[in-house]
C-alpha cells in the first residue's frame, strides 16, 4: 500500500527550514566554543512563550553572573542572518563589540523578517554604529531600532542621518541620550526634511546645550515641511522660550504630528 504523508508542504517546509537553521547555529556555537541560546531554539521550533520576539536583555536574572559574551553573539548572528521565524529582538543591556556590530551589521543586510531591533545601552561606539548604519542602507525590512544611551557621538548620528537618505522601511529611530551636538541634530533634522517613512524621533537628552536655538530652528523648518513625523521627543533639549515660540508657530503649518516631548526644558510659564 501507499504510504499516505499526514504533513501538507507548508508543514514539510517549515520542518526543514527549522532543522536547517538549527544545524547552522549548533555548528557556529560549535566552532566558537559557546553554549546554544534555548530562547532561540524555542522560537525555531515554535514552542516559545515570547511568540516570534528573542528577548536578551543583558539585564535579565537568567544572565547574572553569565552574561552574553562575543563569541555568543556571533553565533547567533551567524543563524539570523537567514533566519526566518525571529521577528523581534531585545539586546539591550548588554556589551556590543565593534567586531559584534559588524556581524550585526551582516545580518541586518541580509536578515528579511527582522523588524525590532533594541540595542539600547550596549556600548555601541561609533565605529560599531557605523557597521550597523551600512547594514541598515540594504535593510528594507527593519522599521524599528532603539540605540538609547550609547556612546555613538556625533559621527554615529551623521551615519545615521546619512542612512535615512536611502532606507525607507525605518519608522522608529531613537537616540536619545547618545551624545549629540547641535551640528550633529542639524544634520540629522536637515535629512528629516524629505524623509517619508520615519514617524518616531526621540533625541532627549543632548551633550552640550550650545546652540540649540539654531537647532530648534531647523526643527521648526522640519515640521513646517515633513508630513509624516507623528511624534517628536526633544525632552532635555536645553530648549527656552525663544526655541519654545519657534517650534510654536512651525506647528500652525504641520497637520502629522501627533506627540511632542518638550518635557524638562528651560521653558517658562510665559
Amino acid at each position: 500500500k501507499a504510504v499516505v504523508s499526514t504533513q501538507s508542504t507548508g508543514e514539510n517546509f517549515e520542518s526543514s527550514e527549522c532543522q536547517r537553521l538549527k544545524n547552522i547555529y549548533f555548528e557556529a556555537c560549535e566552532e566558537l566554543g559557546c553554549s546554544n541560546l534555548d530562547q532561540l531554539i524555542d522560537i525555531v521550533e515554535g514552542h516559545s512563550s515570547t511568540g516570534t520576539s528573542l528577548n536578551l536583555q543583558g539585564n535579565l536574572k537568567l544572565f547574572e553572573g553569565n552574561r552574553l559574551l562575543e563569541n555568543d553573539f556571533n553565533a547567533l548572528f551567524m543563524e539570523l542572518q537567514t533566519d526566518t521565524f525571529v521577528t523581534s529582538i531585545d539586546l539591550s543591556y548588554n556589551s556590543l563589540s565593534d567586531l559584534v556590530c559588524i556581524n550585526l551589521g551582516k545580518v541586518l543586510v541580509k536578515n528579511k523578517t527582522i523588524t525590532k531591533l533594541n540595542l539600547s545601552m550596549c556600548d555601541i561606539t561609533v565605529d560599531g554604529c557605523y557597521a550597523i548604519s551600512k547594514g541598515l542602507e540594504y535593510n528594507s525590512h527593519l522599521e524599528e531600532i532603539v540605540l538609547h544611551g550609547n556612546p555613538i557621538g556625533p559621527e554615529g548620528c551623521i551615519c545615521l542621518a546619512s542612512v535615512l537618505q536611502i532606507n525607507q522601511s525605518l519608522k522608529h529611530l531613537d537616540i536619545a541620550s547618545t551624545d549629540q551636538t547641535s551640528n550633529s541634530l542639524i544634520a540629522l533634522f536637515t535629512v528629516m526634511l524629505s524623509n517619508n517613512s520615519i514617524t518616531y524621533l526621540d533625541v532627549s537628552r543632548i551633550l552640550s546645550y550650545n546652540n540649540v536655538e539654531q537647532v530648534c530652528s531647523h526643527v521648526g523648518q522640519m515640521l513646517q515641511i515633513n508630513q509624516t513625523l507623528k511624534t517628536l521627543k526633544l525632552s532635555k533639549f536645553g530648549m527656552t522660550d525663544s526655541g519654545a515660540v519657534t517650534l510654536a508657530w512651525s506647528l500652525k503649518g504641520n497637520y502629522s504630528l501627533k506627540h511632542l516631548d518638550v518635557s524638562t526644558n528651560r521653558i517658562s510659564m510665559d
